[in-house]
Formats: C-alpha cells, sequence, structure tokens
C-alpha cells in the first residue's frame, strides 16, 4: 500500500478527486488548466485535491488561481 504519484506531462487529464502535489526542494512548481480560461499554479510543496472542476482544497503550500469573472473558482483550505 504505497503511495504512488503520476508525473504530470503537458497535456495530462486531471479530473475530480485527483491529486497534484510538488516536491519541496528545488524550482519545483506546476501549472494546470481546470476548465476554460481558469488556470492554477501550484509552488514547492504544495497538495491539492481537485474536488471538482470548479473546486480546490489546499492541504498545504501555496496556490495561485487566475480565473475569468464569470466563472470563479472556490478554494478551501
Amino acid at each position: 500500500m504505497g503511495e504512488r504519484w503520476t508525473p504530470l506531462v503537458p497535456g495530462t487529464l486531471v479530473m475530480p478527486g485527483d491529486w497534484l502535489r510538488t516536491d519541496p526542494r528545488g524550482a519545483n512548481a506546476v501549472s494546470a488548466r481546470l476548465v476554460k480560461d481558469t488556470h492554477v499554479t501550484l509552488g514547492p510543496g504544495t497538495l491539492v485535491e481537485i474536488v471538482g472542476a470548479k473546486q480546490l482544497r489546499v492541504h498545504s503550500g501555496e496556490v495561485k488561481v487566475a480565473a475569468a469573472k464569470n466563472a470563479p473558482v472556490e478554494v478551501v483550505g
């Protein structure tokens, strides 16, 4: 029952229920698109759960969300 993480590559599809994690050391960050015109950037040492297409649950770390005014994103910490 070990932990398993899959590295993201451009074009990787993330779905509700998926978790995104970045390593704490080095220049580790990831940028992902949730839905059209909604982008999130996770800083080093971040753990985020994709709850839904417009909802994130931040467990640790730093997250930057860029969303259109007509498509708000709920961020739960």
